[in-house]
């Protein structure tokens, strides 16, 4: 994968790279990023049970396929997440195109049933609030079903709405005002399946149970150690030269819960906190106390920055040289995007320490949290390579051998070459100028060394570009593509080495150039040929989008509309613009919804015609199979000739 693609599309610089180069090596000074820091926060007895039970409630759904792995302990009483559910229990609502209702409320249900677990590991007060949330939101869809006036409709938000004190009529006329057919958003309760309205009020009486439960915990065994740690080793000055503190958490709440509670229990007035809202109002504050390269007057109004993930990218707050991620983000890139804000060049500290306050274990059995950060991370290690540790103790950064001081990887390889190209150019800059005029078809003979090719036989590399592609072949007993590494370990010489006559094999260097050029043009052929567009191949709005023109040709008035058609079908096949195919399929749903005009058709498709259909010459789905490759050198190597 490094070889055939990444390296042909981008270039991979570690750290480690740059500094094993001597220029340099006493100019550029990285922090040490020291191996991640666990925390796990113990429960009261009490408060353990509660929390596992109202885990069971939050997965155990009665489609659970945990029942299947603990029949006992899970039986499905868990809630049903109903709320979300409405699509799937309403025959007359209109799924969007290419889904069944079942898999969308399933997919909604799951996404905020993913929703609950992550609040829950975050902290208990972002819990309270989601738990309240829910409840709220549960029990606004009961009260439409009463009013016998239910709203299904994603993009307005109908739970939100109902929160800011909207009544129905009023959330209705705000759908009218934005274009929505009443039709399609307006239910009346019969419009259900029977079962559908008891799931509601069996989670809202279980979400009532869990808020009431929820509200009397007092307790917060995470924060407790959060704050110790604050009172012990976050500060110490051996390990936080600077005093400064960056702490990361995924919820909103949980940031200003945060804030609030180390103001009010260790008296710290140099708290910022940052979310979305109000990131570019405290730009200044942010860099002028976080961040190293600040060019104003430096700052410790703020000490201690708790934000959400809106600063895990484009800032500096380097200063500090401690972070604490207070719950475990999703993605593991964006792990890496939040430790990138302090391990920075220009540190003000030596070595960077990473806290890392991990999921339960039975959180983590649910959202696989912990295991999918460490399988993507691990992936971006094994495929790129990577010097440093970002998440647990768990990954492997010198399993490849890529940072091994005693092996250099393809990256320090190529940085040797880049190094050796940069000492000519100053060093010696006529040959330099002269080598990079050295015309295409350059050619040479050269005696085999035996530590990169066989002596038995003749071989010839041979290098060869197109617009399509760069590529070194040998020729000999075989051929086969090389590597830029390879062909530079057989083509490498002292400047001592003198060329041989090429007469002495001129036949052969002939034959096996040829033989290089005709496997590089039957690849690029063969390429082509798999790449081709093919009717059956494409995504389903593609075939949708045919199918709608296959279905409206017939009936189009005159030869020149069926020939737009045409043209559309075959650049909706051909998959030559993403957006034609989802234009298509929206007149077609609008036909099917409400008939239009033939007339009306033919226009709109013209227009599309008009939009995406160049000139023929441009359109043209052959492709030119005269591959023609400069030669830009060959060097052909023979055994035991003086």
């Amino acid at each position: 994968m490094r070889q055939v693609v990444l390296e042909k599309i981008m270039v991979r610089r570690t750290r480690s790279n740059i500094q094993h180069m001597p220029q340099y090596a006493n100019e550029v000074r990285f922090p040490l990023l020291l191996d991640p820091e666990d925390r796990t926060y113990k429960m009261p007895p009490e408060v353990l049970i509660l929390f596992w039970n109202t885990y069971k409630k939050l997965i155990d759904t009665p489609t659970s396929s945990l029942k299947e792995v603990n029949p006992k302990m899970f039986d499905g009483s868990g809630l049903r997440y109903a709320r979300y559910r409405a699509v799937e229990y309403c025959p007359k609502y209109r799924v969007p195109s290419g889904k069944k209702a079942k898999q969308l409320a399933d997919s909604l249900a799951s996404i905020y049933q993913t929703h609950m677990v992550k609040r829950l590991e975050s902290s208990f007060y972002a819990f309270r609030r989601s738990l309240h949330t829910l409840l709220d939101a549960t029990r606004g869809m009961i009260k439409m079903f009463q009013e016998d006036k239910v709203i299904i409709a994603p993009e307005l938000n109908v739970k939100k709405l109902q929160a800011d004190g909207l009544e129905l009529d009023e959330i209705i006329e705000l759908a009218m005002k934005k274009d929505y057919n009443i039709d399609d958003i307006l239910y009346q309760a019969s419009d259900f399946q029977p079962e559908f309205l008891p799931m509601l009020k069996y989670d809202e009486a279980l979400l009532s149970d869990l808020c009431c439960k929820w509200d009397a915990v007092k307790d917060d065994p995470k924060l407790d150690l959060f704050v110790d740690m604050l009172q012990s080793e976050l500060f110490d000055k051996e390990r936080n030269p600077s005093g400064k503190l960056v702490v990361f958490s995924e919820s909103v709440d949980t940031v200003n819960y945060l804030t609030t509670q180390l103001e009010r229990r260790l008296g710290r007035q140099d708290i910022l906190s940052v979310c979305a809202r109000d990131r570019n109002r405290k730009r200044d504050d942010i860099r002028s106390s976080f961040d190293a390269n600040y060019k104003g007057e430096a700052s410790d109004r703020y000490n201690i920055i708790i934000t959400s993930d809106v600063l895990a990218e484009g800032v500096n707050l380097h200063r500090a040289n401690i972070i604490v991620n207070y719950d475990s983000p999703w993605n593991a890139t964006r792990l890496m995007q939040r430790i990138g804000r302090v391990n920075r060049i220009g540190s003000t500290s030596k070595a960077i320490h990473n806290y890392m306050f991990y999921p339960s274990e039975m959180g983590d059995a649910i959202i696989s949290l912990k295991k999918n950060s460490l399988i993507k991370l691990q992936s971006f290690h094994s495929a790129l390579g990577e010097d440093t540790k970002i998440y647990s103790h768990d990954e492997i950064v010198h399993e490849f051998h890529l940072f091994n001081t005693d092996k250099h990887d393809d990256t320090d390889r190529m940085l040797e070459l880049f190094r050796e190209v940069q000492a000519l150019h100053n060093s010696n800059p006529t040959l330099y100028r002269r080598i990079k005029q050295l015309p295409c078809k350059s050619r040479c003979v050269r005696n085999t060394n035996p530590n990169t090719l066989p002596q038995s036989q003749v071989c010839t590399v041979t290098y060869l570009s197109s617009p399509q592609k760069k590529a070194f072949y040998l020729v000999g007993e075989h051929t086969r593509e090389l590597s830029f590494l390879e062909a530079a370990d057989i083509m490498n010489a002292s400047p001592e080495e003198k060329a041989i006559a090429l007469d002495v094999c001129e036949k052969q260097h002939y034959e096996q150039v040829s033989e290089a050029m005709n496997q590089y043009t039957s690849l690029q052929q063969k390429n082509i040929n798999e790449n081709k567009p093919k009717i059956g191949s494409k995504d389903n709005d593609a075939k949708k989008a045919a199918a709608f023109l296959r279905e409206v040709r017939p009936s189009l008035p005159d030869d020149d509309t069926r020939k737009a058609v045409d043209i559309l079908k075959e650049l909706v096949e051909q998959g030559k613009y993403n957006q034609l195919a989802d234009n298509l399929n929206r007149l077609s749903r609008k036909h099917k919804k409400t008939p239009m005009p033939i007339i009306e058709i033919v226009k709109q498709l013209e227009e599309l015609k008009a939009q995406y259909a160049q000139p023929e010459k441009e359109t043209s789905t052959q492709t030119s199979t005269n591959f023609t490759a400069d030669i830009i050198l060959s060097e052909t190597f023979v055994s035991n000739i003086h």
